[in-house]
């Protein structure tokens, strides 16, 4: 049994091992975001991307017909996904698909690993609306709320391969471990990736946005993590709590509370992508 002090030591072994390897965007999504950072971006191109992967162009019309997309009348096809929705939309939906179905995946913590994936994309939709108030970058927003607690998906399959090969740990060393080393794990995954460094920045920060280059997606991030927080556990918003990180943005509380008040929608956005 690893105790709170082995734990780490053995999660720090692994780490540095050069047996753990960070988690790799699945290839059909990195080719989204690549292409569509591009001015000549084509949407038929876009659309022949997708189509490479069956699992992700699945998951990408399931999602254009979900909730937080609301479409007037189905969307049947992806071109027609592209031209209703736009190309923001598309690489927010493919990395949320590349999450379900790739990375927020833990052999053994399932359970786990789908609540993490929930709460993910909660954080996602709240943080999409924060920015859209304050007119911060919705895209990056989205992809911080939807990325910001990967690390911890990161080091809880850690855990599952310690505990496959004997060493179980009690749950208060595992939720000490995720807690304190998930912001620089996660991070660091991302800005392996090399597609979204500012994402990556403000995930490195969302606990503690005082030392971060951009303190706005920081300060952000911290606060949607406690919105989502607040949603889950039906409980009401910390104004003392939120309070440094609300100057940082200027954004008064009551603003806050309104979109706090969006808290069934924006779980019903949330398990439109389940």
């Amino acid at each position: 049994m690893l105790n709170a002090q082995a734990l780490p030591r053995r999660i720090d072994e692994l780490l540095v091992s050069g047996r753990y390897e960070p988690p790799v965007l699945p290839e059909v999504a990195q080719a989204v975001l690549r292409e569509t950072s591009k001015a000549s971006c084509e949407p038929r191109r876009l659309a022949d991307i997708l189509k490479r992967d069956a699992a992700m162009a699945a998951g990408v019309l399931r999602m254009a017909n979900s909730p937080a997309y609301a479409p007037v009348s189905p969307i049947v096809s992806l071109s027609q996904a592209i031209s209703r929705l736009g190309l923001e939309a598309i690489r927010r939906m493919a990395v949320a698909v590349a999450c379900e179905s790739r990375l927020f995946r833990v052999r053994g913590r399932e359970a786990e690993a789908r609540a993490l994936y929930f709460r993910s994309t909660v954080g996602a939709f709240v943080a999409q609306e924060l920015a859209r108030h304050l007119r911060l970058n919705v895209e990056d927003a989205f992809l911080g709320g939807l990325l910001h607690d990967l690390g911890e998906i990161i080091l809880l399959g850690l855990v599952a391969d310690l505990e496959a090969t004997g060493s179980a740990a009690p749950i208060d060393a595992v939720r000490a471990v995720l807690s304190e080393r998930h912001a620089a794990v996660g991070a660091a995954a991302v800005e392996h990736w090399a597609l979204i460094p500012r994402v990556a920045v403000a995930i490195r920060h969302h606990h503690e946005t005082e030392g971060a280059t951009d303190t706005a997606s920081a300060s952000l991030l911290f606060i949607s993590d406690h919105v989502v927080a607040a949603f889950l556990d039906a409980r009401p918003l910390d104004a003392q709590a939120l309070a440094p990180a609300l100057g940082r943005l200027n954004l008064y509380f009551d603003d806050l509370e309104a979109v706090a008040a969006r808290r069934d929608e924006l779980l019903g956005w949330a398990r439109g992508l389940e």
